[in-house]
């Protein structure tokens, strides 16, 4: 098939690679057809799949509703999930692309929603939206919620977001003005693996923020669009290469006194910090506050891990124990003062 693909009226382009799989496929474009309402463009990539992912895709082009338009872009060969999403890219001109695996459900205002959140702060450049991914909703990535479930997320918390340092590539948006200053994906990271934290490395050194909309709920089942019998290795290979050019995570810890836990202002001002800290190296800060403060933390940034201490007592006797005990596993704690 010829990959004409051209639509003016696009609000977002989807860029979905795939590689057989063809009724995760499936369903992913049967849940965009039932619950995204916004003119999209969906750019199938196919990267030379040897199943009935093409006769699928063109099954469902009849199917589509009047203001979803379907591609599907036929490779000759395997280009990899990074050759075929930067395919993509290039194909897209809408003033939003999203970046998708394509085994995905899309649930009701999700698409809008993370629109929404992009267009609230003009910082935003790159957004995730709620999902199991993070934690949310369910507790295995095999069942999705009920749509009433998901429902009641989006009326809950529509409008609502949180900072991260990097953005997850299992769907992902990406405004237009980030890919005309950056680009798309780097190929020194092909086939795949950790190509989405390295642009979101990028995108943070133009001064761009990540960020997760709340109230979109995208369901990921994870390890169907991406798969190698030489994963271990390759994401071994390109997490040296991440390394290599940002630094490893830094993971901190940091005390908060009480007096500052029973100020908002200031701990507002102690959070913007903090803030300030991770966008500046992607890492994790734990903060050790008082048990009764903890809900305070909630939704301030997805890279804060809040520890607590008793509200009575030396509190910061825990503190310095947990740091000098810490698990192994935390590789880097470095004590700061904020």
């Amino acid at each position: 098939m010829s990959p004409a693909v051209s639509s003016e009226k696009a609000r977002v382009d989807i860029v979905i690679p795939v590689f057989n799989a063809c009724d995760f496929t499936r369903q992913c474009l049967e849940s965009i057809f039932r619950n995204v309402r916004i003119p999209v463009r969906i750019l199938i990539l196919d990267n030379a799949s040897t199943d009935d992912t093409r006769s699928v895709v063109e099954g469902l082009r009849p199917k589509c509703p009047s203001h979803v338009e379907l591609s599907l872009i036929a490779n000759a060969e395997n280009r990899g999930w990074v050759g075929a999403v930067n395919q993509g890219i290039e194909l897209s001109a809408a003033p939003y692309v999203v970046i998708s695996h394509n085994d995905i459900l899309v649930f009701p205002n999700a698409l809008e929603e993370m629109i929404a959140i992009a267009e609230s702060e003009s910082r935003i450049g790159l957004v995730n939206p709620n999902s199991n991914e993070f934690g949310a909703l369910v507790s295995t990535p095999d069942v999705p919620p009920s749509p009433e479930v998901a429902g009641q997320n989006y009326l809950q918390s529509r409008g609502r977001w949180v900072e991260r340092c990097a953005v997850i590539g299992f769907c992902m948006l990406v405004k237009r003005e980030v890919l005309q200053k950056i680009g798309g994906f780097d190929p020194i990271y092909s086939p795949g693996y950790s190509e989405d934290d390295d642009y979101s490395e990028r995108a943070r050194t133009e001064g761009y923020l990540c960020a997760r909309a709340l109230g979109a709920y995208v369901h990921h089942f994870g390890s169907k669009t991406f798969q190698t019998n030489a994963k271990k290795a390759l994401k071994a290979r390109n997490e040296a290469i991440l390394h290599k050019r940002w630094g490893l995570s830094r993971r901190e810890a940091v005390w908060v006194d009480r007096k500052t836990a029973n100020d908002p202002a200031s701990l507002d001002a102690f959070c913007e910090r903090l803030k300030a800290r991770l966008r500046k190296k992607t890492g994790y800060i734990y903060i050790f506050v008082p048990r009764s403060k903890k809900d305070l933390f909630v939704e301030r940034h997805d890279y804060f891990r809040v520890k607590i201490y008793p509200e009575i007592g030396p509190g910061k006797l825990s503190f310095y124990l947990w740091c000098l005990f810490r698990p192994r596993r935390k590789k880097v704690v470095v004590l700061s003062t904020v």
